[in-house]
């Protein structure tokens, strides 16, 4: 960089991102400043001690170099060009520089130093709000570069800025709706950052939550497309940001560009896809926000081994307050106001919109550290010792007051010492929260936590055992294949003889142990050859509940290392039962009910048999459970077996026994 010199007065430099009320009053702050062609204006970890104004030439932003710093150039992500302002972010935030920026050509800058930048930010509000403005502005249309495409395919740049001016900018809070149920629908949303839920009336007061909007995703296309009214009501469940279409400009988008209809159809057919199967819908990104519970929960280390295992397959951000550094610090610190968010804003949009994953460490206070963490989540993780009080806290009771009419995903995490034999209590977690899952983590144990958040993120590997008598056993062997392949589970299932084996592998049995198991309760304690009564069926149900209260004691199907369910059959109503609570022994023994051999389970108002009349395989039931892949072993016998006798010709029971006592049968 040559010598710095004062800017003489007179006439304003152009450019393009600022109003000339703003750039007047930063202008006098100004000294001028060049770069020789492939000169580094800064690197990628400088301080943010300036915002530039590019006088004449143009520079490139680029991708952090690879090695020692200079031995490599990195990606060119964007050209700045003549009128356009650089390191606006960093000085806005006060963090280090997030991309390194070098001239492509001989290049003459205006230099604003940061003090003075942030001295005429707290002297004019509406300075603050124009530079605000222009970081939201570019991180929009580097949005819009990266998901018009999805829609539209291909384009142009000129066909893409002709597209992205029919779109207008539209930012909703936490718990505000887009439209309610039966609104005109004369507006396409597409959703660029944050998350939001979809509710229909359920005709009994209260709306149902029938699915999310993640970014990339359009929303209100229907009612577009058909004139009808809105069928369902949109809310934020976090702070968002919208690009918003309007009738007029939609119909005009898809008179110049037939490829819209097409590519809007293939999201209707995918998201109806997806609704049919009950599978959940990937988001390309995700924020996490890891909420104490008490003080004295050792949260640093779960959210340092979370974020490790996250970052073995995506791009992850971990940021607490100590990570936190300048001005981003003090500003949450203040008093929260209009002028707080328009600085914090685009910063963590920055930041979120450059990871797969970002990963809020919450305080076991409520400080404005954790509201603001709570504020930017997708999902919150709710972290607590298994060993302490399971009612809930101050902390919740803020929680449920702050996350407003439509609330996140709730998921609670109970830590274990690292010796725990088992997991047991967890229904008075459960019982008094509405949580959409929970897991059992050892302290240390990382399989445990890359479980967790394999989980947490719908990437989890489910297997589902299905039934099949004795051939059940065979499900140990697959069990043993699959970890001597290094194949993880995160969730299992099953049904009929698979449920017996997924509870014992769900409780952390080897599968020695489990084959031993089996034997015990089959072959030494018999519990089908008591025989009783056969007024409702042939086996004592003494020696059954026996023989189940043996394998799995008090346990409760939420008192599992590993996610379980398994399934019944309701006689009473023709209705599969999942069972994901309750005594884990009285679930196995009614998923392995066989009628007229084994008693039903009596379970309220339901009389529970066998889960394999009504499904033989549940395997729709983990779709949705882990939200990812999922293995199905079905063990039952793949032909049925042949019968030549027409009815007329059943062999009455005496000649089935005859034939049975015949050696040359």
């Amino acid at each position: 960089m040559n010598d710095q010199s004062r800017i003489a007065s007179g006439k304003l430099p152009y450019c393009r991102d600022l109003d000339e009320s703003t750039l007047e009053r930063l202008v006098r702050f100004g000294t001028r400043v060049w770069f020789a062609k492939d000169e580094v204006a800064f690197h990628k970890g400088d301080s943010s001690d300036a915002l530039f104004l590019v006088l004449t030439g143009s520079l490139e932003a680029r991708e952090p170099p690879i090695g020692p710093r200079g031995s490599e150039p990195g990606t060119g992500t964007a050209l700045i060009r003549k009128g356009e302002l650089t390191g606006l972010l960093g000085v806005l935030s006060g963090e280090p520089r997030s991309l390194t920026v070098v001239a492509v050509e001989d290049a003459e800058l205006l230099r604003f130093s940061a003090a003075d930048v942030n001295g005429l930010i707290r002297e004019e509000p509406s300075s603050a709000a124009a530079l605000s403005g222009v970081a939201q502005r570019r991180l929009r249309r580097r949005e819009l570069a990266r998901r018009l495409p999805d829609l539209f395919g291909q384009l142009t740049p000129e066909a893409l800025a002709d597209i992205g001016s029919a779109f207008r900018w539209l930012r909703i809070a936490r718990g505000e709706r887009l439209f309610a149920q039966g609104d005109r629908g004369d507006t396409l949303y597409l959703l660029v950052s944050g998350r939001l839920q979809v509710q229909v009336d359920s005709g009994l007061g209260q709306d149902k939550v029938v699915g999310e909007i993640v970014p990339g995703e359009t929303v209100g296309e229907m009612a577009l497309l058909t004139g009808e009214t809105r069928s369902a009501t949109v809310v934020a469940l976090r702070d968002s940001v919208l690009e918003a279409c309007d009738r007029p400009d939609f119909e005009r988008l898809t008179t110049r560009y037939p490829g819209l209809l097409r590519h809007l159809s293939r999201f209707l057919v995918e998201r109806l896809k997806h609704a049919n199967v009950g599978s959940v819908r990937r988001p390309a990104r995700m924020t996490l926000a890891l909420v104490p519970l008490h003080a004295g929960t050792d949260l640093g280390d779960f959210a340092r081994r979370l974020v490790r295992a996250l970052a073995e397959s995506h791009r992850v951000l971990h940021l607490n307050r100590d990570a936190l550094g300048g001005e981003v610090t003090r500003l949450l610190a203040e008093e929260e106001s209009g002028l707080q968010q328009m600085r914090l804003l685009p910063w963590f949009e920055e930041h979120e919109s450059r990871h797969d994953l970002v990963v809020y460490e919450a305080e076991d206070e409520v400080t404005p550290w954790t509201s603001r963490s709570v504020r930017q989540a997708d999902r919150i993780v709710l972290v607590a010792n298994a060993d302490r009080d399971s009612h809930p806290g101050e902390m919740e009771a803020w929680l449920g007051r702050t996350l407003g009419e439509a609330t996140a995903q709730q998921h609670l995490v109970l830590l274990h010492p690292p010796d725990a034999e088992r997991p047991s209590g967890t229904r008075a977690w459960l019982d008094p929260r509405t949580l959409n899952r929970h897991y059992h983590v050892r302290a240390g144990n990382d399989a445990d936590v890359a479980r967790a958040a394999r989980l947490l993120i719908g990437r989890g590997r489910g297997l589902v055992l299905g039934g099949g008598g004795a051939r059940g056993f065979a499900h140990i062997g697959v069990i043993r294949a699959l970890g001597e392949l290094g194949i993880a589970i995160d969730a299992v299932g099953g049904t009929s003889a698979g449920a017996g084996i997924a509870a014992e592998y769900a409780l952390g049995k080897t599968t020695s142990e489990m084959r031993d198991a089996g034997w015990n309760e089959v072959v030494v304690q018999r519990p089908l050859s008591k025989y009783t009564l056969p007024v409702y069926a042939l086996v004592s149900r003494t020696g059954l509940d026996r023989a189940a209260r043996s394998a799995y004691g008090d346990a409760d199907v939420a008192d599992t290392w590993i996610p379980f369910y398994c399934t019944s059959s309701d006689i009473q109503n023709g209705e599969k039962v999942v069972h994901r609570r309750g005594p884990l022994w009285k679930a196995v023994r009614a998923s392995t009910s066989v009628p007229g051999i084994a008693p039903p389970v009596i379970d309220g108002s339901r009389l529970l048999v066998d889960g394999a009349i009504l499904d033989n395989v549940p395997e729709q039931d983990m779709i949705s459970f882990c939200g990812g892949e999922v293995i199905a072993v079905d063990v039952s016998p793949g032909e049925p077996i042949p019968i030549d006798y027409d009815y007329d010709e059943l062999p009455t029971p005496w000649q089935v026994v005859r034939s049975r006592l015949n050696p040359f049968r």
